[in-house]
């Protein structure tokens, strides 16, 4: 497992975490209690979120070598993994668009956003250009991106409640 990988498995348990005592707090918590928890959350999953588009873009060098040595031996598979590496890129920039999206609202969350921000920025636009990429799971950065939309939204549920 790589370190990014180990990070991301990392940062998400914790994110988790805290979504459970949010869970737990609910019923009982004073509204900027969980407001608190709610953006610690927040700040957690955009950590992952760096973590994650980290491991997108640096790659690893072991599997690009042997994409290397498969495009050059085996000229039939070469065209069924470009075409597979073309679908999974755009799923990709789907996904960071998206992110993008949802980073511009939860700059309003403080500092530590901005910085994803700016990070997952760069990361998309070297993605957009970048014909060598590391096979990562696109459903891991779904999964962020479901529990971000949420978050958010619980986050201005409860600042109109509050």
């Amino acid at each position: 497992m790589s370190d990014y990988k180990k990070s991301v498995d990392e940062l998400l348990l914790m994110a988790q975490q805290q979504l459970n005592a949010l869970e737990q707090l609910q019923s009982t918590a004073h509204p900027m209690a969980r407001l608190s928890f709610i953006h610690a959350a927040i700040t957690q999953q955009a950590h992952a979120v760096q973590a994650y588009l980290l491991e997108i873009t640096q790659g690893d060098s072991a599997y690009h070598g042997n994409f290397a040595v498969l495009n050059a031996t085996t000229p039939g598979v070469k065209q069924d993994f470009r075409l597979t590496e073309m679908r999974e890129l755009a799923q990709k920039q789907s996904w960071l668009k998206e992110l993008l999206a949802l980073n511009h609202q939860l700059m309003d969350f403080g500092r530590p956003t901005h910085t994803a921000h700016n990070f997952i920025a760069s990361s998309a636009e070297s993605l957009e250009f970048q014909n060598d990429w590391h096979a990562a799971k696109p459903e891991s950065l779904g999964e962020i991106l479901c529990q971000l939309r949420a978050l958010i939204q619980q986050h201005r549920n409860l600042a109109l409640e509050y």
